[in-house]
């Protein structure tokens, strides 16, 4: 049998399976932004609040009383307490995104979503929150390129499989939803002294994803010596964010995290369930009150339940926010967010991006191995609220 022919016999058996499991460094970037520019707004608020104190307090220290006898400095017992800004803030935008690279040809919907946001002070300093966000990433090496082929019990490959033989759509729209609470505590001084500013964030994350529109979202795949029936991009993790700001001023915040998580349980091909740590920082430069310049890196461990061990990964989101200027009266902030979101694996399944192989499995039929996930999407926001929101979330 020539190799064509093996080929197309492979495309013909993988065709409904090829596309699964791609999503290991797909949703880490977004999330971890959504929630670092949602903080980085709450610290700017309570931060503002504190400033405002003390320059209350400077004024009425500085004002002689009738007796000509300076008043007593004002504690912030006395005013109301320094925390995250009042009532209620959200964001609500649509999104367009653009793959960057040679990502194949096979498209079956288009690059859209939407994200929203919304949070609420329930006491001084502590807020509640939920984000939604919908991504589109585009990963190298699943419709395009070529991937070794294996028999089971036979070493080395037996061809290579052109992945654009497949002809199968492949596209992704993944749903993540965030959920959790903030809490400001001060270190080293009261609040309205030197205190330093910190937040606790623990969240609750899930994400599920449609590939091809719907029809890829079960499959079944082979890792490890394993056959196995999985579900694609699903997970569910608790997360204890520590947010620790380094610059929080007119022109310049900067944010650091140091975050563990653990899935709610495991599934799949994951072996182990233990406290993952990942690291990111957030940067925003403001030259004017309408435009914010971000960089966001961070180094995440994502465990998707086709992974059979966790993936480091190291990703990147940088852009631009503008807020358009607005009618005193107006009840509604509009905005436009363009962003840059890459992301790369550090040890990828079969240490290999895309479609990693493909091996036939007697009694079975031929199953893909996924690797590593690497994107790069350019992505545009058209939104109202307070941004920068989830980024798309980040």
């Amino acid at each position: 049998m020539t190799l064509r022919l093996r080929c197309l016999m492979f495309a013909f058996a993988t065709a409904f399976c090829i596309a699964g499991g791609t999503a290991s460094a797909q949703v880490a970037p977004y999330m971890n932004f959504g929630l670092a520019t949602q903080t980085s707004t709450a610290l700017d608020a309570a931060l503002k609040s504190k400033h405002d104190a003390q320059a209350a307090r400077a004024y009425l220290a500085a004002a002689p009383s009738a007796e000509d006898t300076p008043p007593p400095p004002v504690s912030e017992s006395e005013g109301e307490v320094i925390g995250f800004p009042k009532g209620i803030t959200y964001a609500f935008d649509i999104t367009s995104s653009f793959p960057y690279g040679d990502v194949g040809e096979q498209r079956n919907q288009l690059p859209g979503g939407i994200d929203a946001s919304i949070t609420a002070r329930i006491e001084p300093r502590t807020n509640v929150f939920a984000q939604y966000f919908q991504l589109q990433p585009q990963i190298l090496h699943i419709d395009n390129g070529e991937t070794p082929v294996y028999i089971q019990g036979t070493p080395g490959s037996t061809g290579l499989l052109p992945l654009a033989q497949l002809n199968e759509g492949v596209s992704t729209k993944i749903d993540a939803f965030i959920g959790g609470f903030q809490r400001l505590f001060f270190v080293g001084g009261a609040a309205i002294n030197s205190g330093h500013p910190i937040v606790f964030a623990p969240v609750y994350a899930a994400v599920k994803a449609d590939i091809g529109g719907g029809d890829l979202n079960f499959q079944e795949q082979y890792n490890g010596g394993q056959a196995m029936y999985v579900e694609q991009r699903v997970f569910q993790e608790y997360v204890a964010n520590l947010v620790i700001p380094l610059s929080i001023t007119e022109k310049l915040n900067v944010l650091y995290y140091a975050s563990p998580e653990i899935l709610v349980h495991p599934s799949g091909f994951e072996q182990t369930n233990h406290v993952q740590y990942e690291q990111q920082l957030l940067v925003e430069y403001n030259p004017n009150k309408q435009t914010t310049i971000f960089f966001n890196p961070s180094h995440s461990l994502t465990y998707f339940p086709t992974d059979l061990y966790p993936v480091s990964t190291t990703s990147f989101v940088y852009g631009v926010t503008h807020r358009f200027r607005r009618p005193s009266k107006a009840l509604i902030q509009p905005y436009l967010q363009a962003e840059v979101i890459t992301s790369n694996p550090n040890n990828p399944i079969d240490n290999a991006l895309g479609v990693a192989r493909v091996t036939i499995v007697p009694n079975i039929g031929a199953l893909p191995t996924i690797g590593g996930n690497k994107f790069t999407t350019v992505q545009l926001s058209l939104g109202i609220g307070t941004p920068p929101q989830v980024v798309p979330y980040p």
